[in-house]
Parts: C-alpha cells; structure tokens; sequence
C-alpha cells in the first residue's frame, strides 16, 4: 500500500473573501499584488451548468461544444492548457477568511511577519515549503489530471492524463494507469462552476458574450469600471 495517494490540490485548501471595508471618510488605495492570483480566464462555461449527478456522462467534446465560437479568441494551445487545469477564482484583493494563526500546521511555522489574512499566493508559498521541508514532493504530480477512478477486486484503478511541454514547444498529453489500495477526493466544496437555468439567458449571452460573465472569470475591479450601478441618481 502506498503511503500517500492523494495529498489534494494546494488552491483548494481555503477559502477566501475581500479585504475589510475601509473606514468611513478613509480613501480607498488600491495595492499592486505581484502574481498574487492567476490573471488568466476560464474557458466560456455551459449554460445552464451541467448538474454534477450527470457530469459524468458528457466528454470534453460535449461539455463545451456550443462554447466553440466564443473560445476563438484563445490558441488552441492555451485551450487545451485551459481545459487541463483552468484557473482558480482567486481575483486581485481576495484574502484568507481564516487567520493564519489557525492554519498554521504542526512543525512548521508561517514566516516572521505574515499577516492574519493573507493572498492566496502567501497561502500557496507556505504549502510548498511544507511539502519541500518534509520531502513530500516525490508524491507530487503536477499538472496533471484524474480522468477516471474505478473499483475492481477491492482496489482502485485511477486513469491521469499528464500536460507536457515538448522540446519544440507543442503540447502533448501523457496517460497513465496505476493502482492504489486506498484514494482521497479532495477536489474542494466549490470546484465546479454553477450557472443556473434562467430562461432567456444562454441566447443573451451568445449575442452579447461581453455582458455575461460568471464570477470564477473575475479578475480585478478595473474591468467592470464604468459597467456597475444601484440605478440611483
């Protein structure tokens, strides 16, 4: 038996909520966070989302079939990087809801001067470090994905597909079947997307595809400037 199978996926591990309102009268400043989130965007999602009890039976081909014209701004090569591990909703100002003091993991204390709340980058840093100071690394895989987990004779057959970078610079995908006594699902609470089934919906967004936009593809308040309002005067 295997002493680790599954460590879960480090982005996943907390969830995260926007900086404290700013004191009355106080001016808001907007602070520069250096790679302190992916900046990158989800692929367009289904509309309406696919339920997670039928997920299972739809491939990649089909999940994202009637998406084909609005992905055309993106290289095939950043789609198939996308549709391999798209990005977290992490967005710029997003900070841990929970205290880092109670996070903190036995044996390995945060570095001097970390915050109560922190980015998700400062969350993944320390992460890495548990995983580099305890050798955990050589149990490991990255950028890679579980396709499929199946039962046979009291063991767990489990299917990953690896995305490689070839010398030429193309991608290339890896496949690969091992089979463990034991697996762990930590995929995290909110993983999947969520797009309700509201009529009229599907058609506004495929005629104005910039006016739709699911909150896992928000990055940063600029982008909205101008676009919100209470419809006060």
């Amino acid at each position: 038996m295997n002493d680790l199978q599954d460590l879960g996926a480090f982005g996943e591990l907390c969830f995260y909520t926007q900086f404290p309102p700013k004191p009355p009268g106080e001016k808001l400043i907007l602070i520069r966070e250096p790679r302190a989130y992916d900046e990158r965007k989800p692929l367009e999602y289904k509309y309406p989302s696919v339920l997670p009890s039928v997920a299972g039976l739809y491939s990649d081909a089909d999940s994202d079939s009637e998406d084909v014209t609005l992905q055309s701004e993106f290289p095939q090569e950043e789609i198939l990087k996308l549709k391999h591990a798209p990005p977290g909703p992490a967005y710029f100002g997003l900070t841990t809801n929970i205290s880092t003091k109670l996070q903190e993991m036995k044996d390995h204390p945060w570095k001097e001067g970390t915050g109560d709340f922190v980015n998700v980058k400062v969350v993944g840093d320390y992460l890495s470090d548990y995983a580099k100071r305890f050798h955990l690394e050589r149990f490991l895989k990255y950028n890679t994905k579980v396709e499929t987990i199946k039962k046979v004779n009291g063991r767990w057959i489990v299917k990953s597909k690896l995305l490689n970078k070839t010398r030429d610079g193309n991608v290339e995908f890896l496949e690969e079947e091992e089979v463990f006594d034991k697996v762990v699902v930590a995929s995290g609470h909110y993983h999947a997307n969520r797009v309700p089934d509201i009529k009229g919906l599907s058609e506004w967004r495929k005629r104005y595809p910039e006016r739709v936009m699911h909150s896992k593809a928000y990055r940063k308040p600029q982008e909205l400037a101008g676009q919100v309002s209470n419809n006060t005067q």
